[in-house]
Order: C-alpha cells, then sequence, then structure tokens
C-alpha cells in the first residue's frame, strides 16, 4: 500500500454553477509568465464573473480566490496554484494539449501554504493534459532531523500518510494519519541522513469539487518525491467528489517515492 491517498467520491451534491452569457466577455492570457490578478497580461483584463478565461501558452500564478468564472480553459501552458485556500471557481474547466496545472515547492511545519482546489460543475481532463503535485507537500528534512508534516520520517525513515514509510534500523518513521473517504491533507517528507542528506517531500493535496460530471483521461498525480539519500517522501492526498465519474486510460495517484537503491526508504 502506498503512503498516500487517492480517492473518488461518487456523490448526489447539491446545485451546479448557475452562470448568465449574456454579458460574459472571454479574456486570454497573453503567453507570458506573471500573476493572474496582473490584468495587463490578460486581453480583456482580469477575468470578472461570468467571463471565459482560457491559457494556450505561458506559466500564471494564482494565489487567491478567482471569481465564479463562466468557463476556464488551458490549451497549453501552466496554471501553479500558491497559498491553502487558492480557489478556481468556474461552471466548466477544460484542461486539454499540453496544459498542466501545478504547484510550487514543499512547504515546512511553518505553515500548510500549497494545495490545488478546483470547484466547477463540469470538469474535463484531456490525455495531453496534467495535474502534478508531485513533491508538492510536506518538506523533507536535512541531517539527522525528521520530515516534515504530521507523518514525517525520523532520522533516516520515510514519510508516512496511509502507511508507514520505511524504517531504517531503530529509527522511528512517522505516524499515520489522513482519512481514506476524505484524503485532504498533504504527504509527509522524509527523514535526513547525516552529514548533509535531505529527506524527499512529500506530495502535494489536490481537492476537485465538480457538482456534475468528471471526466479524467490524462494524468492527475500527487507523488512523493525520492531524495538525495534514499529517504523519500510519503505520498499525498487527491480528492474528487462528482456526480459522475468517467475515463479512458486516466491516472489518479497518490503513490509514495518508492526505494532507489538498496540502503534507501521509500516513503
Amino acid at each position: 500500500m502506498s503512503a498516500g491517498f487517492a480517492t473518488v467520491i461518487v456523490a448526489a451534491l447539491a446545485g451546479a454553477l448557475c452562470i448568465s452569457p449574456a454579458w460574459a466577455a472571454i479574456s486570454i492570457w497573453k503567453g507570458t509568465t506573471g500573476a493572474w490578478f496582473d490584468g495587463a497580461i490578460w486581453t480583456n483584463g482580469v477575468p470578472n464573473p461570468g467571463d471565459d478565461a482560457v491559457i494556450n501558452s505561458g506559466s500564471a500564478l494564482l494565489a487567491s480566490e478567482t471569481p465564479v468564472l463562466g468557463a476556464f480553459t488551458m490549451n497549453g501552458g501552466t496554471l501553479t496554484f500558491s497559498n491553502w485556500t487558492t480557489k478556481l471557481t468556474a461552471s466548466n474547466v477544460w484542461l486539454q494539449g499540453p496544459a498542466t496545472i501545478a504547484l510550487p515547492p514543499a512547504f515546512t511545519n511553518n505553515g500548510i501554504s500549497n494545495r490545488m482546489w478546483i470547484v466547477c460543475t463540469n470538469f474535463f481532463l484531456d490525455s495531453t493534459a496534467a495535474i502534478n503535485a508531485d513533491g508538492g507537500g510536506f518538506a523533507g528534512a536535512e541531517n539527522s532531523f525528521p520530515g516534515h508534516g504530521p507523518g514525517g520520517g525520523g532520522r533516516d525513515s520515510g514519510g508516512s500518510y496511509g502507511g508507514r514509510g520505511g524504517c531504517y534500523y531503530a529509527y522511528a518513521n512517522g505516524t499515520t494519519y489522513g482519512s481514506l473517504e476524505a484524503p485532504t491533507d498533504p504527504g509527509s517528507g522524509g527523514g535526513g541522513e547525516p552529514p548533509a542528506n535531505w529527506g524527499g517531500d512529500g506530495g502535494g493535496a489536490v481537492w476537485i469539487d465538480v457538482g456534475l460530471n468528471a471526466t479524467v483521461n490524462g494524468t492527475i498525480s500527487a507523488c512523493g518525491s525520492a531524495s538525495h539519500w534514499g529517504m523519500n517522501g510519503s505520498g499525498g492526498g487527491i480528492y474528487i467528489r462528482c456526480r459522475t465519474f468517467a475515463g479512458t486510460d486516466g491516472i489518479v495517484r497518490a503513490d509514495a517515492s518508492s526505494a532507489q537503491a538498496a540502503w534507501s526508504l521509500g516513503g
């Protein structure tokens, strides 16, 4: 069992988002790198409530909640979610082409800072697109310190989450935590190894709330990362709620980083 959680809950969620298209505008990202709320990087300014937002290329950083959009479409480029309460809300979310939704680097016990949170009526992830939260959870540790997170691995030990990480000799690994039914937590980091080796980072947290239909033909990944010396991070959490779930050859994974060599330890 990998030490992360990936769950799809198919349930009767209350009402879909209703957007009137009568006054909706289309705003297209100009294909450069910058912050979502910088109006100069959109063709029609920052998308307002009910507008359609389109990213075809470039990199956008989303650091706070969007208004309720009519549609959000990615045909390429990267959208990075920063901060725990950041949320993308739209009637329809379409991710296709070489599009990627990502997280910033791992964070420490000083504060949970990154999560992907999408709320929509219909969600579609094409086979050519990806949601990548690998290594976007709690950070691994250095030297003999434990990894960050509630399941952080002790010295020479892999991180834990839904299952315990590997343990080397008599050193302690982290405790298990989280919920199989609602895996909303990020993964924990692996422990350090003297004299100056970092543990691997835990996988990030992905939360997708879909009022009606979710289709996953691409990859949603929240895996832990490997360390330099092999004390690896646990898998993260993927939580998808929807009324119907479908997909063709789609992948939803929250695996711990596995052992890379005879002396290394998986999360």
